[in-house]
């Protein structure tokens, strides 16, 4: 017999004596030790491949038994999600759509998907898309709104692609998005996928009337906006910075951690080599889960307009997409700063880009993470965020495990309503405590009125007692 592995057990006599293990073929049905599966072949993609293991989207039984596998799909191939999603939802303006495909199988490299229904405005052949994986021209049908995209190099279950267009002219609520693919799965190149549509309900409405003439904005319309009028505010679209959105930002590609897919019921942890990033407790996300991406953008003496004053750039801009998304629970998100940008007296703070607020930087509740030019805060939606140096907080704020305290001021909302919430139960507890202690009192008052009744009538009872005691004797 072929001995291919040998093992040695030492006698008590000092002899030594070795089992050996038959040599395993695979694609002979048998599984052998050194196998995870032999359904008595040595072809791919059916479950069990050329060296007997158990291949990506398959299961197979008889697993370490003598009898030949048999292996099965745990799922049948297919798009599981379609999702649509904008930096504004004002119709006739500039409009970065960001559109991410999640599917249930791995996709074969240098394979088209088309995608139907985006509302871009091109009238061309071709359009330009940003994302990995995939190339920067893409085919675009503008009479049936479909573009084609060429995946070259993938191996997620994710697609996550952004191209620009300027919004619809016209208010719409939602969008048919169909999606489609000639085999394209890299496990089962000879299996085709179904289509599959979904509808997203990306709204789109008309900007609201101009508080100020032309290109003027703010209290008094004092001040020139570069971006687009959004009523009497400025919006910068993606890319540009500053208050009156003139400032022109790079992306940091080495900063910027690559996308990854968060699922509703696992922690996701997206963070750049240097820290930059988020955190997504379980649970965070509801229903299908959402391509989530960290782009970090260098400013470079970024102009703050009337909060120039009080508060000071200190490191990058932290754009977290998809923006707007709202979670269940609140994540944590980590920004960089520079100690040597924060002025004397002032603190590291985490603030956000509120973009229907004037002025637009709004203060969170934040921290420094212990060792390390990071502040962190826990927020429930994305947006623009970065760290500025402010004045300390008063009084300081609790925020778990961290050496440095910052406070906070309102927005977001779920802030407020927290707040509020908080104001409430402590306004129910202290109203219940007082009406207790005001029963308390009353019973007390009322026991004592009464005892003293009840010994006014034993008094009356003895004199009535002692009054014929003497009139018997």
């Amino acid at each position: 017999m072929n001995v291919v592995a040998e093992e040695i057990t030492s006698m008590p006599t000092g002899v030594f004596t070795t089992t050996a293990f038959p040599v395993s073929v695979c694609g002979d049905g048998i599984v052998a030790w050194d196998e995870e599966c032999d359904d008595g072949n040595t072809l791919p993609f059916d479950g069990c491949n050329s060296t007997c293991l158990v291949e990506r989207l398959w299961t197979c039984s008889n697993r370490n038994s003598s009898a030949k596998s048999i292996c099965l799909l745990k799922l049948s191939p297919g798009f599981t999600s379609v999702q649509l999603f904008s930096n504004t939802t004002y119709t006739s303006s500039y409009c970065e759509y960001k559109i991410m495909i999640l599917t249930n199988f791995y996709l074969k490299p240098f394979t088209q998907i088309s995608v139907t229904g985006i509302p871009l405005s091109s009238n061309g052949s071709s359009v330009l898309v940003q994302g990995s994986y995939i190339s920067e021209n893409a085919s675009w049908d503008p009479s049936t709104k479909t573009i084609i995209l060429t995946v070259t190099n993938l191996s997620n279950t994710y697609l996550l692609f952004s191209t620009t267009s300027k919004s619809p002219a016209s208010p719409q609520n939602q969008f048919k998005i169909d999606v489609s693919c000639s085999f394209c799965i890299v496990d089962l190149p000879d299996r085709p996928v179904p289509p599959f549509s979904s509808t997203s309900f990306l709204s789109f409405k008309d900007l609201p009337l101009q508080a100020c003439p032309g290109s003027k904005f703010g209290p008094g319309c004092a001040y020139d906006c570069k971006g687009i009028i959004v009523g009497d505010k400025c919006d910068c679209p993606t890319g540009t910075f500053g208050f009156q959105c003139d400032q022109r930002a790079t992306r940091n590609s080495k900063e910027s951690p690559p996308p990854q897919l968060a699922q509703p019921l696992t922690e996701t942890r997206i963070t750049s080599d240097a820290g930059i990033g988020v955190k997504i407790p379980s649970g965070a996300i509801k229903g299908q889960g959402v391509v989530v991406s960290v782009a970090v953008y260098d400013t470079v003496e970024l102009d703050l307009g009337p909060q120039k004053a009080s508060i000071t750039p200190a490191g990058p801009a932290v754009v977290f997409e998809p923006s707007g998304i709202f979670f269940e629970t609140e994540v944590e998100i980590f920004t960089l700063f520079d100690p040597s940008s924060i002025p004397a007296g002032k603190v590291p703070c985490v603030y956000y880009n509120n973009k229907s607020a004037f002025p637009p930087w709004q203060r969170q509740d934040s921290s420094v993470v212990p060792g390390k030019n990071l502040t962190r805060a826990l927020v429930k939606h994305f947006s623009g965020y970065m760290t500025m140096g402010t004045d300390p907080p008063s009084p300081p704020s609790t925020f778990p495990g961290s050496y440095f305290i910052v406070g906070t001021s309102p927005p977001p909302s779920d802030t407020l309503q927290r707040s509020r919430g908080s104001t409430m139960t402590f306004a129910l507890v202290g109203g219940g405590v007082a009406i207790f202690v005001l029963v308390s009192v009353l019973f007390v008052c009322c026991r004592y009125r009464r005892r003293k009744h009840e010994l006014s009538q034993e008094v009356v009872i003895e004199q009535n007692a002692h009054s014929e005691f003497v009139l018997s004797v």
